[in-house]
């Protein structure tokens, strides 16, 4: 029998083991694919990567996966009632419950990282994920060359959850988290938390963009190369202008070019290869290739001027001046089927009968039927007469009766 504050004391200690404690990562990991009843103990995002999420407590991390979870790194979030299940037979996920996100913005520490590329602890990890059951995720650092979804390493070889564009075919340094391991692959699974472009900077490094730059005939247009090295100061040297070009460094990591004049000429394109060269190591230089176009030789364009002008007959175009009195037209093209709400019309882009903002200058244009205007007899409408471009009326198909021109009485 118990006594006085004793009672109390006891009370509250079977209380206290009344309550469910709290579902952890740990839990999951060693409890495998099924649901879980309760609800977990908070946990906090790590790193977010489309439909894949790192979430952890201090027990440990593991992947979570949901398309529009809405979550985001520092988001603190529990779940209830878990669903978990195995991907590939190696990625234990976590994939449904009922989640409540608790707040936002929370600092997000990674802690200590590994060198996962290093021979003696990538094979510790590769037997830590390859033994029975599952195991916890574990930030890694890793430099390799990245080729799709893959960055490979001297000994490891991670695999992305999902493809960084900016950095393929690069030497890549990555932070990130690996989380499960393919035998069958034998790659990690991997998160990124970052992936930037690895330069090392004991070893000379050059780049260019663009590494070629065309302008039209009329055109001089400057424009600029931009000059990338790892080398102090200005950090390389650029070769001289040929004839007929201006060539400036601007000292700062750009170089404007552009051609003197325009070019005449009807048979050739004027052409100039600049060399970019690394100041510290002169065997490590890029070209860029500069190309003025020639005047290009189709038929001969001038604007029609008056209704005699185009009553006269003739082949026409309709369309605009993309810069006024430069001749450079966007002309109408038959191209595509009209509806009764759409004309069936549309303007050129940078090639004949393609759509875009892009200009075409007709003179470079030899078959011309696409934007072709005729005033010709209604085929279907008694006594009336339609305007086509190519094959097609303005205003509609072919099957609605044309487009007369009408008039209002007066």
């Amino acid at each position: 029998m118990v006594h006085g504050d004793d009672a109390s004391l006891y009370k509250e200690i079977s209380c206290s083991q009344a309550m469910s404690a709290p579902l952890t990562i740990a839990d999951i990991l060693a409890g495998g694919a099924k649901t879980y009843a309760g609800t977990t103990d908070e946990l906090l995002v790590y790193a977010v990567s489309g439909s894949n999420v790192i979430v952890g407590d201090n027990s440990g991390k593991m992947i979570l996966f949901k398309s529009g979870h809405g979550l985001a790194a520092g988001d603190i979030l529990t779940i209830t009632n878990a669903v978990t299940s195995v991907y590939q037979n190696v990625v234990l996920e976590i994939t449904g419950g009922t989640f409540n996100k608790k707040s936002s913005g929370n600092q997000v520490s990674h802690g200590a990282h590994i060198g996962i590329d290093d021979a003696t602890t990538c094979q510790a990890q590769v037997t830590a994920f390859s033994a029975e059951g599952f195991h916890s995720a574990v930030y890694v650092a890793m430099i390799g060359n990245q080729s799709g979804k893959n960055i490979n390493g001297s000994n490891a070889k991670l695999y992305l959850n999902q493809a960084n564009s900016a950095t393929d075919g690069k030497m890549v340094e990555t932070y990130g988290y690996v989380y499960a391991y393919s035998s069958g692959y034998s790659n990690f699974y991997y998160q990124a938390v970052s992936i930037e472009e690895y330069v090392d900077a004991d070893t000379p490094s050059l780049s260019v963009d663009p590494t070629s730059i065309t302008w039209a005939a009329d055109e001089t247009t400057m424009k600029t190369i931009t000059v990338t090295t790892n080398s102090a100061a200005s950090g390389y040297t650029v070769s001289s202008a040929a004839s007929g070009w201006s060539v400036n460094d601007n000292g700062s990591g750009t170089i404007s070019v552009c051609p003197n004049a325009v070019n005449t000429s009807t048979t050739a394109d004027k052409t100039m290869t600049l060399t970019i060269t690394h100041k510290d190591d002169t065997s490590i230089s890029k070209q860029v290739t500069l190309t003025q176009s020639k005047v290009l030789s189709g038929p001969a364009w001038s604007r029609v001027t008056s209704v005699e002008d185009l009553l006269a007959g003739g082949t026409c175009i309709l369309g605009y001046e993309a810069t006024a009195n430069s001749g450079v037209i966007v002309p109408m093209a038959n191209t595509g089927s009209a509806t009764t709400s759409a004309a069936g019309f549309m303007y050129s882009g940078s090639t004949a009968a393609s759509g875009g903002s892009g200009t075409i200058n007709m003179a470079t244009v030899t078959e011309t039927s696409k934007f072709e205007v005729t005033i010709v007899a209604s085929t279907t409408v008694s006594n009336a007469i339609c305007i086509k471009v190519g094959n097609n009326f303005i205003g509609n198909t072919n099957t609605k009766n044309n487009h007369p021109i009408t008039r209002k009485e007066v």
